[in-house]
């Protein structure tokens, strides 16, 4: 029974897993082919940043609404809809032309694509057991990396001989194959009963939580920084001379950290997650500064690579301490607002960018992203030492951090 029950908690693992990142290859690819299409169309960056944009705060604006869908319907039903209504958007941008339609329907697409994480996030728990979701939430940072990364070189293998409407034709094809995935797998998708029927109670939770709140206050300060150096990266290799190559060698090599990172996260058993939370942060901070500083190009290589192992070790991790304290009943919510606070600070970061790089180049942006890590590694640190300052005051078993849902301070799941 016990090996039965491994080998279908693994077959859910591997679909899941796969589905994630072939929707991340294809929308990966369909993201740089837009904002090549819109540049060579209008020759605007603001074109192109108001598409970047669309792709970080829509979700965000959504996520009360894209959270409940998750918590009121067949979770299996809501994440295959995002995805069928996904191809069918794509499908269409593969028929215009117009840089306003083109950037409407990346809107509507970003609207479909809304429920789709935070909904997979939120079902994990109740279809495998609790000690392999460190392993489960690593499998699926994992494939999406992959596939953003595989993604970004078949989008621009396809942009110099096919064309750009043939990614989005590729894109609609990954989330139909994406949809058979999670149709394929087995399992209870069905939420739990709630009575918090109101759009904010994620946010309400979260608020309210002494361990989630201020981990994604720091989730937010973190990506703020990554949101000021998106558009440094590409100056980054402008100003060490290596042009593209360059560019694609730092975003690769971010990359390929968020995997070993992820595959750190994966293996650990670390029931103090907040600790690890705050050496991610450190370490993405560190990457940052390595950029900042870099005398010659292949550190700036190498911070890159640092940083993105800090933030593939930081995702699985938080995934799993939400997953953990968070009842079923709202916990799409919850992963929504976690997503939110993503989103909304790669947003204000990609606003402040332009300033910051105008006024002191990428050095000045990625000084900043620095500043903002430490402060969420400051933040996480005293956190997690605080908490085990309590667990080594107390005799027994380490608790769970209280949830403002149970009385008995014990994360529920069903």
């Amino acid at each position: 029974m016990a090996a039965a029950a491994e080998l279908s908690e693994g077959r859910i693992i591997r679909r899941l897993a796969l589905s994630r990142g072939v929707t991340f290859f294809g929308g990966n690819a369909a993201f740089w082919a837009l904002s090549a299409t819109l540049y060579q169309q209008s020759n605007s960056p603001t074109l192109v940043a108001a598409a970047a944009l669309a792709s970080f705060s829509v979700p965000a604006a959504l996520s009360p609404i894209a959270g409940l869908l998750g918590d009121r319907f067949d979770r299996k039903q809501v994440m295959v809809t995002s995805e069928l209504v996904g191809a069918v958007v794509f499908l269409a941008l593969a028929t215009v032309a117009s840089p306003v339609a083109l950037l409407g329907l990346r809107v509507l697409a970003s609207v479909a694509a809304a429920p789709l994480v935070p909904t997979t996030s939120a079902v994990l728990p109740s279809l495998i057991a609790d000690k392999k979701l460190d392993e489960a939430n690593a499998a699926l940072s994992k494939a999406g990396t992959a596939g953003c990364l595989i993604g970004t070189a078949v989008a621009g293998l396809m942009l110099a001989t096919v064309g750009g409407s043939w990614v989005f034709v590729l894109n609609a094809v990954t989330f139909l194959v994406s949809a058979c995935l999670i149709l394929a797998t087995k399992g209870d998708f069905r939420p739990a009963r709630s009575q918090r029927e109101h759009l904010a109670a994620g946010f309400s939770f979260l608020r309210g939580h002494p361990t989630l709140w201020p981990v994604t206050i720091a989730y937010g300060i973190i990506f703020l920084g990554v949101g000021i150096t998106l558009p440094g990266e590409i100056v980054v290799a402008t100003d060490f001379d290596t042009g593209s190559l360059g560019f694609a060698g730092l975003v690769f090599l971010w990359g390929v950290g968020m995997i070993f990172g992820a595959t750190v996260g994966g293996c650990l058993s670390q029931p103090q997650k907040v600790l690890v939370l705050g050496f991610a942060a450190g370490v993405v901070g560190a990457g940052f500064v390595a950029v900042s500083v870099a005398p010659i190009f292949a550190v700036a290589l190498l911070g890159m690579a640092i940083g993105g192992f800090g933030e593939g070790l930081w995702q699985p991790t938080q995934n799993t301490l939400i997953q953990q304290c968070t009842p079923d009943d709202v916990r799409s919510r919850v992963f929504a607002g976690s997503e939110a606070a993503m989103q909304g600070g790669i947003a204000l970061g990609l606003l402040a960018s332009g300033f910051t790089i105008d006024a002191g180049g990428a050095s000045a942006a990625f000084g900043m992203a620095a500043g903002a890590a430490g402060i969420a590694t400051m933040v996480l640190i005293l956190l997690g030492l605080r908490q085990d300052a309590s667990f080594h005051g107390h005799a027994g078993r380490r608790p769970v951090p209280p949830s403002p849902a149970s009385p008995a301070g014990l994360a529920t799941r069903t």
